[in-house]
């Protein structure tokens, strides 16, 4: 009951809009913010544009996690379960992971640390109020986290 906003990671949607109808039934006035890289930001675009981008170009990207579209459930239940899609750099993401592994204790691919990725680079956002992150995996290569850890 004290958690103002909760960022939750967006790939497809699937877990932002389970989490997002759960927490807006228990606290109408929870905000719930979506995450994505800047590498695919397809539910970002498709809100934006209003359409549903079911199939989304794909830069190189830390996140596989999140390649691809959006889908179209997700778009159309969006009003309903969430407030705003944060979209994050890809360095954010790498320090984000390696700031999870290193200091939290917390193994986390980097789809799952963009929520930890947003609190750093929009922390005005969040000052002073109570926020919830979302990690949701933990599907990292070894050779990826080493990368990350000696690069942060």
């Amino acid at each position: 009951p004290t958690v103002d906003y909760i960022l939750v990671p967006i790939g497809g949607g699937g877990l932002i809009t389970g989490i997002g109808l759960a927490a807006k039934h228990v606290k109408p006035g929870i905000e719930v913010i979506g995450v994505q890289t800047e590498a695919c930001p397809a539910m970002a675009k498709s809100l934006r544009d209003k359409i549903c981008y079911e199939e989304f170009p794909v830069q190189d990207s830390l996140c596989d996690a999140f390649v691809g579209g959006v889908f179209r459930l997700a778009y159309e239940m969006a009003g309903q379960c969430m407030d705003d899609v944060l979209v994050v750099t890809e360095k954010n993401i790498a320090a984000a992971t390696a700031r999870l592994l290193a200091d939290e204790k917390v193994f986390a691919e980097p789809s799952s640390a963009v929520g930890i990725a947003a609190l750093t680079q929009f922390p005005q956002r969040f000052r002073g109020r109570n926020v919830a992150v979302v990690v949701s995996g933990g599907n990292i290569d070894k050779e990826l986290m080493k990368r990350l850890i000696l690069e942060s």
